[in-house]
């Protein structure tokens, strides 16, 4: 069987009841962006920066004997940071100049700026304390829709 859409979870007890001609409909739009940066200083200091991040709304109704509405709404936030050994002021400054313009680089490519994220990407380049950066960024949108018809014959 198919996943369920969250909010098929809010309103499933309504499954569960004897009604005679029921209908359950639900709708769910989803969000799920996740971000992995590994940066290495010119002294090989390590930095290791992980995030995840989902959003979900959902809504349904039942319509039978009576009628009733559901909603759902799901943040998730995850984040991981690590470091291997001792950053100076200076790599602390650069490390966070290289976060800040990747997140730009991710901006620009998702409004379709290919020219912009370009430029920002080899701004990259010029960080003295940074000898790499390398990043993964994934971004997911789902929707979908269910109906559930419930039909009891005697």
């Amino acid at each position: 069987m198919a996943e369920r859409i969250p909010v098929m979870n809010c309103i499933s007890p309504l499954e569960n009841n004897n009604y005679f001609g029921a209908s359950i409909t639900a709708v769910a739009v989803s969000n799920r962006q996740s971000l992995d940066l590994a940066i290495t200083t010119a002294e090989g200091d390590q930095v290791a920066l992980s995030s995840i991040a989902s959003n979900t709304a959902a809504y349904g109704t039942y319509e039978g004997t009576g009628t009733a509405q559901a909603s759902c709404f799901e943040i998730t936030r995850e984040s991981s940071l690590s470091v291997e050994g001792d950053l100076s002021k200076a790599e602390s400054k650069d490390i966070a100049k290289a976060i800040h313009t990747y997140g730009k680089v991710i901006k620009d490519t998702l409004s379709g700026r290919a020219q912009p994220a370009a430029a920002h990407a080899r701004k990259l380049t010029r960080l003295d304390e940074i000898s790499s950066l390398e990043g993964t960024f994934s971004s997911q949108q789902s929707f979908s829709a269910e109906i559930l018809s419930i039909e009891i014959t005697a």
